[in-house]
């Protein structure tokens, strides 16, 4: 190393120790970012296959650049709301040597962070997520919350402090956070750069399921700058099997990258005249995006229902509410009428009434439920018994003027039905049969 690169260093080795490093980097409005990720992704899947527990190989890799402007600053990981403009933004998730690509789509490449409290949520003003999609933007390492493991004071070289519950919480993705013991220690100041390592254990809730996670991490902190430049984020999870995801340990690592930059073309307020002001988007933007793999159907559905089976013959959703599993729905297609026509209601009965397992006892309501549309919705809920054990259940028959039909049957607690509540109503409204109106 030449000498004045050297004394140089041994200088702000010295001052960092002496008087202590400035750690703070503030999300002000209109801060705009390159920021660029990189991840590796090792593991297992573990599902029930034959009664027993199967173990699945995981790997995968994914590439997230996009640049980041701050629409709304505020405390980090508290109260903000950016907008990002990916470039790239895919993954490959290979299971059992079987490897599948997401993607997201052009028009969705503008995606809109916003997070009040310990609740963050990811939109595009382009139109409803697909939920790959929504996984492949909201769930990367959150680049906006690093930030809030920094003390915002000064530090010396080798002092440590606790990471705020609300940082780890939005770092982890955590819906609720039950453990923490995640803390920073600021490990060396060379040349300008402030290395801050990050480690310690979480756990908390993700739909439904708990996850301990154990992080290694470390951050580049550049003085001068006031900003966090890059970071390498090691995570090793452990979750349990949940009512709407299996059980899964992995071992993931993220390289990431950021520097300032001026507000690019793409993130102009002209080009951002779709977004909507405040906190509170449109519904519509918060759905999530389903096709049937076989173009047979369209859903747009509220983000708590969370797909768990897909065959040739149905589709198995899951509400979660709070980590609470709510009711279960299962659609499948019916049988064809004849045009402008529909199955007679009791014989829609007498069909539902033999479904293996399923013993009626108590009619609770019978009718007709506005569509909307032309579409035909009769609902049925009955009170009853599914291998015994008592549940109700609301089997809607939707019939589409061109004759074609569905059935969604959804199944849930006594107890849970206050939660239910219109929910159910909600999805089978949503539900579209493309080119039968």
């Amino acid at each position: 190393m030449p000498i004045p690169a050297f004394l140089a260093a041994t200088f702000a080795l010295t001052a960092g120790q002496a008087g202590g490093v400035m750690l703070r980097d503030d999300l002000a409005s209109d801060q705009c970012y390159a920021i660029r990720q990189d991840l590796a992704l090792t593991g297992e899947i573990r599902v029930i296959q034959e009664e027993k527990m199967v173990p699945l190989k995981l790997a995968a890799k994914a590439t997230h650049d996009y640049s980041e402007r701050i629409l709304s600053g505020g405390p980090p990981a508290e109260a903000l709301k950016a907008v990002r403009r990916y470039e790239t933004a895919k993954a490959t998730i290979t299971v059992e040597g079987r490897a599948s690509e997401r993607l997201l789509r052009d028009d969705r490449r503008l995606v809109i962070l916003q997070r009040v409290k310990d609740t963050t949520s990811h939109y595009s003003p382009g139109g409803a997520l697909r939920r790959e999609e929504l996984e492949l933007v909201g769930e990367h390492l959150d680049s906006l919350a690093l930030a809030g493991i920094l003390p915002g004071k000064k530090v010396s070289v080798e002092e440590t402090w606790d990471v705020a519950p609300s940082v780890v919480q939005a770092l982890c993705h955590f819906e609720g956070l039950a453990e923490n013991s995640v803390k920073a220690r600021l490990a060396s100041v060379v040349a300008g750069k402030a290395t801050i390592l990050v480690s310690g254990r979480a756990a908390g809730i993700e739909v439904g399921a708990t996850v301990r996670v154990e992080i290694d991490a470390s951050l580049t902190y550049d003085i001068a700058a006031g900003r966090i430049s890059g970071a390498r984020w090691r995570q090793k999870d452990e979750r349990e099997a949940g009512p709407a995801s299996p059980a899964v340990s992995i071992d993931a690592t993220v390289n990431l990258s950021r520097r300032p930059i001026a507000i690019s073309a793409g993130l102009t307020d002209t080009s951002l005249v779709s977004v909507p002001k405040g906190f509170e988007p449109p519904e519509s933007l918060l759905a999530i995006d389903h096709k049937d793999p076989k173009g047979r159907f369209d859903l747009l559905h509220a983000r708590d229902w969370h797909m768990v089976a897909v065959t040739n013959s149905h589709l198995v959703l899951r509400l979660m509410d709070k980590g609470d599993f709510i009711a279960q729905a299962t659609l499948s297609q019916w049988t064809m009428a004849d045009k402008g026509k529909r199955t007679d209601p009791d014989s829609f009965k007498e069909a539902m009434n033999r479904t293996p397992g399923w013993e009626a006892s108590r009619e609770l309501q019978a009718g007709e439920v506005p569509s909307g549309d032309k579409r035909q919705i009769f609902r049925w809920s009955v009170i009853g018994k599914m291998e015994g054990v008592e549940v109700m259940q609301n089997f809607y028959l939707v019939s589409w003027p061109s004759g074609k039909q569905m059935v969604v049957t959804v199944t849930t607690a006594p107890k849970q039905a206050e939660r239910l509540g219109s929910r159910d109503l909600s999805l089978v409204v949503s539900l579209d049969i493309p080119g039968s109106n």
